[in-house]
């Protein structure tokens, strides 16, 4: 490969774009980068490549549409990433607030500004997540991050240690079959709660990330909302 010159894939490309813009995010010149990309922006580089723009547009009408729950791969740990145009003044981040329950940490109930930074925990009704809102360079951006924590409790942990405890004692006892039986069931019981749980926060963290950018949009609306 030496002196070729190197041909990434479209999901190379994708996984890049997304790493770099990370770690431009977490180093010392994250105030430089403004987070999203405008469709203008998407058209040129669309035709830069040689993508026709009416592929480009039904691409962006498909993405905007919520796909249905047996076309995703459920995922322990999901991202949902919205930006929208207009900077909300961080003195007004307690209005975020105004459409999830802030859940209890170690550093409060009410989140953590750093700058024009916001972090919070949320409970999303089916599970917990991680609100995280930078506001820069004329736009605002919401990442809501969903895990697995609160579907495992509510969901696996218990058949878990029922089905193990369970079947120990039926086969310690020499019931062989009712022993397997007993374990199976209950485990397998607890996988599907722990599935249906995990997807149902997933989908309410998205849900959130949507209300969110709503909300910052009617903010940044009114005057003296944003900056």
């Amino acid at each position: 490969m030496s002196g070729q010159r190197q041909v990434f894939s479209e999901q190379q490309v994708a996984e890049i774009m997304q790493r770099a813009v990370q770690l431009h995010e977490e180093s010392q010149g994250a105030a430089s980068y403004t987070p999203g990309v405008t469709a203008e922006e998407l058209e040129r580089m669309a035709e830069e490549v040689g993508v026709d723009a009416r592929f480009l547009r039904q691409a962006i009408e498909e993405a905007s549409q919520p796909r249905p729950a047996s076309d995703r791969t459920l995922k322990f740990v999901e991202e949902f990433h919205r930006v929208v145009e207009g900077e909300l003044d961080p003195q007004n981040f307690d209005v975020l607030q105004d459409v999830y329950r802030p859940m209890q940490t170690r550093y409060g109930a009410g989140g953590v500004q750093i700058g024009r930074s916001f972090r919070s925990q949320a409970w999303t009704g089916w599970g917990a997540a991680e609100v995280n809102v930078s506001s820069r360079n004329g736009r605002t951006k919401i990442n809501v991050r969903s895990g697995p924590f609160i579907a495992y409790f509510a969901g696996l942990h218990g058949p878990l240690i029922l089905g193990i405890v369970g079947a120990s004692i039926l086969l310690g006892n020499g019931l062989i079959w009712p022993g397997i039986a007993v374990g199976v069931g209950l485990v397998g019981a607890g996988v599907a709660a722990f599935r249906w749980l995990l997807r149902k926060g997933h989908d309410a963290a998205r849900s959130l990330a949507d209300k969110l950018a709503d909300r910052v949009e009617e903010e940044v609306a009114q005057p003296g909302g944003g900056d």
